[in-house]
């Protein structure tokens, strides 16, 4: 697989590059949105198991203190 970034005024793009077999051109599929790297993925899965919350020990009536 191999990918493209370039520049539609001024913001940066991606996209898959094709090759067609019939005229042997590479063609650009745009990609919906800017690929995250590792670290921002990374990032934001801990964010998101910090946020987790465990509804039962919540909602537990305890000893009053």
């Amino acid at each position: 697989m191999r990918l493209a970034r370039f520049s539609l005024n001024d913001s940066p793009r991606y996209a898959f590059v094709q090759k067609d077999e019939t005229d042997g051109k590479d063609y650009l599929i745009e990609l919906p949105h800017i690929p995250k790297t590792k670290q921002e993925r990374i990032a934001e899965d801990t964010l998101r198991q910090e946020l987790l919350v465990d509804w039962v020990e919540l909602f537990t009536a305890g000893p009053a203190s």
